[in-house]
């Protein structure tokens, strides 16, 4: 993946934009960077320590020919301070709701950005929490599979950001008159 810390940037400041009009999350999910920005809307770690960490591991997955040392990005992440969740936090990894007892110290991180993440069983999580709408924070690639998963749950996907770089003014207040309805 390329432009990581910018995407974290993106999803991180639609975050915040959505919870300065008061709109609080009653869970959080993410996916790749997005699990970055999930965490710390749950209240799991700041956004300025999730963005070095961001950066670091877009440091490390753009030298893939050269053995990145996850052992150094486990260290690093290590040094920051990380708490439990304050809503629910699904991990894109193994599809559940972190525990609040888990710490999303280094070793949480490194298998994130090591392994393949459970879209299908994330979605199911999220949705047996008993969300309504799930939103986007970043853009879906028109060959995603995750509406789709959405089909067979009781939520609704919004879209923060459409596909359309021009239109994506137009997608957040859209979302936020659906989110008004409701």
């Amino acid at each position: 993946e390329s432009n990581q810390t910018l995407q974290y940037v993106l999803h991180a400041s639609l975050a915040k934009l959505w919870q300065a009009w008061e709109l609080q999350p009653d869970a959080a999910l993410g996916f790749g960077v997005g699990q970055y920005a999930a965490a710390c809307v749950a209240g799991c770690l700041c956004f300025l320590d999730a963005l070095v960490l961001v950066y670091q591991r877009e440091c490390l997955l753009g030298n893939l020919g050269s053995d990145p040392d996850w052992n150094a990005f486990e260290g690093l992440a290590d040094q920051f301070n990380f708490y439990p969740p304050n809503l629910p936090l699904v991990c894109s990894v193994s599809g559940e709701v972190v525990p609040v007892h888990r710490s999303l110290g280094g070793s949480y991180w490194r298998e994130h950005a090591n392994s393949e993440i459970q879209l299908e069983q994330s979605v199911q999580a999220l949705s047996s929490l008993g969300c309504g709408i799930g939103l986007t924070m970043g853009r879906i690639a028109p060959n995603s599979p995750l509406p789709s998963m959405f089909e067979t749950t009781t939520l609704e996907l919004m879209h923060s950001v459409s596909c359309s770089a021009d239109s994506s003014k137009v997608s957040v207040m859209s979302a936020l008159g659906g989110l008004y309805q409701r």
